[in-house]
């Protein structure tokens, strides 16, 4: 009977890492603190953090997933947005897009009028901005690899 129990437990375990893709793998890992004062479009103070695991080099591309946390005055958190970013990497200057955009009450409930899985168009990163700033903290955590398309990581 433990037998059983064991071998069952065994061969879940295995189908499970089996089947688990990237994307399924959620490394949060802060990339900076912005307030109104690093960005004048900022709409509010906030936590940047990138996916350390879902971060990519696909060919001149690199991808990766950004979640931004918003906080009121009173440091209580107010919204969330998740991003896919792709970087055109090495191009003089580097230029980026976002293929994938939603936001979410603090409670993690989706706002469905706030999504969009239309990647938008390039645009040129400009040092010191955002957007410079999470690219540069997603390099560090960069490994050659295929982009699994917009597949969301499972958790905020």
């Amino acid at each position: 009977m433990k037998t059983n129990f064991l071998r069952i437990i065994a061969l879940s375990s295995l189908l499970l890492f089996i089947w688990m893709t990237p994307a399924q793998a959620v490394n949060w890992v802060l990339a900076t603190r912005m307030t109104f004062e690093d960005e004048e479009d900022a709409f509010a103070p906030s936590n940047e953090y990138i996916d350390a695991d879902s971060v990519v080099l696909d060919g001149n591309s690199m991808f990766f997933w950004n979640l931004s946390v918003y906080y009121g005055d009173d440091n209580a958190v107010t919204g969330k947005t998740l991003r896919k970013h792709e970087v055109l990497i090495y191009a003089n200057p580097r230029q980026s897009r976002s293929i994938f955009n939603c936001s979410y009450t603090p409670d993690n409930v989706e706002v469905p009028h706030m999504k969009s899985t239309r990647p938008g168009q390039f645009s040129n990163v400009l040092p010191g901005t955002y957007i410079d700033i999470i690219i540069n903290a997603a390099q560090r955590y960069a490994k050659p690899g295929k982009d699994n398309g917009v597949a969301f990581p499972p958790h905020l």
